[in-house]
């Protein structure tokens, strides 16, 4: 069965203003690090003043949300861009308060109770309880994410800049919410866009469109579909392109075939609000000809831009728009469910599922059976016998992506759910910045809604609504 793990952190006093952590300490010069990217799994409407970069501005007036309703299992994941050296993090909750209602994985290992005391490449930060109530539904909010060096003093941060724009692209392959190019700026490198032309891709182009002027001197691209090895190997990949200026000066650029991101320094600064990249050779993939990216950063040294496209908040007011009486009951909640079977006279089997079906078009499910059985010991002639409850996990799936309404009736919603579906080593192996295990396999269900269940085709367990 599932348990959340709770650790404490130190409370530690407010010791600077409500409105800057770091104002009332004029002595204080702290170190300074930089977050490449960053992504929060649900985002509360409106998302562009509730970003999750709020959480770095030294700002406690500003904050980031989840959707009402859900918090359990939702998190903020964290990039950076080389190994970096991380003591612990403090979270401050919207008032201003530490809160200690979070697990933390770095690179995939999890620190419930202690510190993290190394460098890391990646950091999830997992939100176990609420702390907010409003109109009867409960969320989680952060006003500022402390990041402490080895002096358990908070770091300087230097995080992309947010700025309002479009990106598009010749063509998306479908459906658009799995392929969309505003996959390229999420911050999720297990999104991708792919285009949707005969052929290897060639002469496709991607044009982002910025409300404010930057300077970008270079790229830093995940060429190709970086959700797996596998992903990775069956699909195309750019080999080379273009880019400058939209309608101005471009330049011609190689990238390699490989996993991880790669820095492509252009070797001159294009200043502007609209830029164009234009693939001029691809690298077949081999299975599918579709030529995939996953993410691009405008860079400029040591800061980027986090592109706001509105894209995922549009999702979410689409799905409420509908005003569909089943899908108010599942939306932006956490549905668990659990059954037990008696096998025999000294066993049971549990089988507990949940499911997070998010109104920005992604989920999060999880199904563990586990079978706890009482054995009797008699260890030797002259001692009593006893029994002992012993427990063994006999399946357990983590699966995540996307889902699709297929068909919508009075009394039911039938949505598709496609993503990948893991097969955990351990309970933190999900939250590595990338995983390579032979257990991550690509998966479709078909879930049919109920006003009393949920219920899949192949994967998911009935889950019953109450």
């Amino acid at each position: 069965m599932h348990t959340n793990y709770y650790f404490f952190l130190p409370l530690l006093a407010l010791l600077f203003s409500a409105n800057s952590i770091f104002s009332e300490n004029e002595n204080f010069d702290p170190q300074r690090i930089t977050i490449e990217n960053v992504y929060a799994t649900t985002t509360k409407v409106p998302q562009y003043q509730n970003h999750v970069l709020n959480c770095f501005d030294g700002d406690t007036t500003t904050i980031w949300q989840t959707m009402d309703g859900i918090y359990e299992n939702e998190g903020i994941m964290i990039y950076f861009p080389e190994p970096t050296y991380i003591y612990d993090i403090v979270l401050y909750d919207v008032d201003g308060k530490t809160t200690s209602r979070f697990e933390k994985y770095y690179d995939g290992r999890s620190a419930y109770w202690g510190t993290i005391d190394q460098k890391i490449s990646s950091l999830f930060i997992k939100f176990t309880g609420s702390n907010q109530h409003k109109n009867g539904r409960y969320s989680f909010g952060v006003s500022e994410i402390e990041l402490l060096d080895e002096n358990e003093n908070p770091y300087a941060i230097n995080t992309p800049k947010l700025i309002k724009g479009q990106v598009k692209a010749s063509s998306a392959l479908t459906p658009e919410i799995a392929y969309s190019p505003n996959n390229l700026v999420d911050g999720q490198k297990e999104n991708a866009w792919s285009e949707a032309v005969k052929g290897l891709g060639v002469g496709q182009k991607i044009n982002f469109s910025l409300e404010e002027e930057v300077q970008v001197k270079q790229l830093k691209i995940w060429n190709g579909y970086q959700r797996s090895k596998e992903h990775f190997v069956a699909n195309a990949s750019m080999q080379s392109f273009t880019f400058g200026t939209k309608g101005g000066e471009k330049k011609s650029y190689t990238i390699k075939r490989k996993e991880g991101g790669q820095v492509i320094d252009l070797g001159t600064t294009f200043s502007g609000k609209e830029f164009e990249l234009e693939i001029t050779g691809a690298d077949a993939g081999t299975k599918y000809q579709d030529l995939v990216i996953s993410e691009i950063l405008l860079q400029n040294g040591n800061s980027s831009v986090t592109v706001f496209t509105g894209e995922e908040e549009k999702r979410v007011k689409d799905n409420f728009a509908l005003n569909h009486k089943i899908l108010q009951r599942v939306l932006d909640k956490r549905l668990n469910d659990s059954k037990e079977e008696s096998v025999g006279e000294n066993a049971t089997i549990y089988r507990t599922s949940s499911l997070s079906l998010r109104s920005n078009n992604t989920f999060v499910l999880y199904d563990r059976e586990e079978e706890t059985r009482v054995v009797n010991y008699n260890d030797s002639e002259d001692d009593e016998p006893y029994e002992e409850e012993e427990s063994n996990v006999i399946s357990e799936i983590i699966a995540d992506g996307n889902w699709e309404i297929k068909s919508i009736e009075d009394d039911k919603v039938v949505i598709r759910i496609f993503g990948k579906k893991f097969t955990p080593l351990n309970s933190s192996d999900l939250y590595k910045g990338k995983v390579t295990n032979s257990s991550l396999r690509i998966f479709q269900d078909n879930l049919t809604i109920t006003h009393d269940e949920v219920k899949g085709q192949k994967v998911l367990a009935p889950i019953r609504i109450f």
